[in-house]
């Protein structure tokens, strides 16, 4: 006949203690009794102070009974040891008591149990030794995790992790891959995504961080961690751009958000992270189980790494006016004239004094340029030369809208061009080259006095001058015209 199941105080008494141990206690007669509570009650207890979130008096109460049975004391029926020892194990851990969670758990592996057992058993060997930073013990405890179908993609993820801080980066690698590829799409997934092209990035593999942004700029809807996204997407827009690849370098920029809407969606997106968050604590409370701790920690950990990331956007005072640059550089350079131009316009309207102002300016005008849109060209340079009038980069800006300008059979704008070029920046590098321009456009307009006399300055200033024999045959052809055959 079972005994039935008496409730003992929550606050046990070294006398209470030692009754469940089966210590001998002296009576108020002064004898000495052997008196034990039932192991039966003593289990029983131990459930009642979990679900009463009082791990800490549950846990004495498990270590009664492991040492009881260690002693040699039957379990009730009902009851075996490896869950009881799985149970110890999870309390141990929702303790934070990694070490004796890790004793137990390793204990328990190296008995006969069930298969699930066994897995829930490595899910806290792993982690245990995971929150000791003993990754690299970790990583083998996960990697045989994965052969539980209940666990697989848990074991994947906690893997990868492991692996990461034992500096294994291919194994991490090869983790994530395997669980981006099986995972259901969710806000752990979305992570797994930015580590993973975290990690293809710091390993300089490129391609596969390109591929790895484009995988997650599909399923955005995942991502709680907006800003983190953003952060990790401009450093591998430069590091495309870096190595030329125009066109992964525009995707990574163009999934970057301005700042208004990423502040807006982040918001939107914290709000949904704290009501999961809530949501898992309260799930979590009366519980032993180490994947509801472990999901609350990770929930906390997502919210701790979005602030993190937005406190590194508030810093950056320049942020919307450097993404609006990269997007117009980016769009220019491979080729996207027309799009570069409304980026750059953009640009310049909303930040005046950006820094970045010179080089947009400059690279408007080639925008515009590139185009055909010789009209906008000119309005641009002259935006260009009336607000920032000593740029050293107006030289540039108004050779290619003299060379735009002669290739679009604007002869008269060419001229006007180069005019200005020559006379505002006698010394530029740019300059020789303008002259000459100015030397074949007189030349070509039949000017030809203007043209001798615009050759006779490049002789004049550049006697070992790079064009000086062409600026000598235009000269003397010029005067030939003129009638001055004794003078060429």
């Amino acid at each position: 006949m079972r005994l039935p199941l008496r409730r003992i105080s929550s606050s046990l008494s070294p006398a209470r203690l030692a009754c469940g141990l089966g210590m001998a206690v002296a009576t108020s007669a002064g004898a000495i009794a052997q008196i034990q509570v039932p192991l039966p009650q003593v289990i029983g207890e131990a459930d009642m102070q979990i679900k009463a979130s009082k791990p800490a008096d549950a846990v004495v109460l498990l270590d009664m009974v492991l040492a009881r049975v260690d002693k040699g004391e039957a379990l009730p029926a009902g009851v075996n040891l490896p869950n009881v020892q799985l149970l110890t194990a999870n309390t141990y851990f929702q303790l934070q008591n990694f070490a004796k969670a890790e004793e137990i758990a390793a204990k328990l592996l190296t008995k006969q149990s069930t298969a699930q057992i066994a897995a829930d058993a490595r899910l806290v060997l792993g982690l245990s030794l995971a929150l000791q930073k003993k990754f690299a013990e970790a990583v083998p405890v996960f990697q045989a995790l994965e052969e539980s179908t209940t666990y697989r993609d848990k074991a994947l993820m906690y893997r990868s992790m492991a692996a990461q801080q034992a500096n294994q980066f291919d194994v991490a690698i090869d983790a994530l891959n395997r669980l981006l590829a099986s995972a259901p799409r969710d806000a752990d997934w979305a992570d797994s995504a930015l580590t993973l092209i975290a990690l293809q990035l710091q390993q300089k593999n490129l391609e596969a961080a390109r591929r790895g942004l484009e995988l997650l700029r599909g399923n955005l809807n995942t991502v709680d961690n907006l800003a983190g996204l953003n952060v990790l997407s401009l450093q591998l827009g430069d590091t495309l751009l870096a190595a030329n690849d125009l066109s992964g370098a525009l995707t990574a920029y163009r999934t970057v958000l301005p700042r208004a809407e990423l502040l807006r969606l982040q918001k939107q997106r914290t709000a949904r992270m704290e009501a999961n968050l809530a949501r898992q604590k309260s799930l979590s409370r009366g519980s032993a189980s180490v994947t509801e701790a472990d999901t609350v920690r990770r929930v906390e950990a997502r919210i701790k790494a979005t602030k993190t990331a937005l406190d590194e956007i508030a810093k950056r005072g320049d942020y919307d006016a450097t993404l609006f640059y990269r997007l117009g550089h980016t769009f220019l350079l491979r080729g996207g004239a027309w799009e570069s131009a409304i980026v750059l316009e953009r640009l310049l309207k909303e930040f005046p004094q950006c820094q970045e102002r010179e080089q947009a300016s400059l690279e408007l005008v080639r925008a515009y340029a590139d185009s055909g849109r010789v009209d906008r060209m000119r309005t641009a340079l002259d935006d260009f030369m009336r607000n920032i009038p000593d740029s050293k980069l107006l030289p540039q800006a108004l050779y290619v809208a003299a060379q735009t300008a002669f290739d679009r059979g604007r002869a008269d704008l060419q001229l006007e061009f180069l005019e200005v070029g020559v006379n505002r920046f006698p010394d530029a590098e740019l300059t020789e080259f303008m002259v000459l321009m100015q030397t074949n456009a007189h030349f070509a307009g039949g000017r030809f006095e203007e043209a001798r006399t615009s050759a006779d300055h490049y002789i004049t200033k550049y006697p070992q001058g790079r064009f000086a024999e062409d600026a000598t045959y235009l000269k003397a052809m010029a005067t030939l015209v003129l009638g001055r055959a004794a003078d060429a």
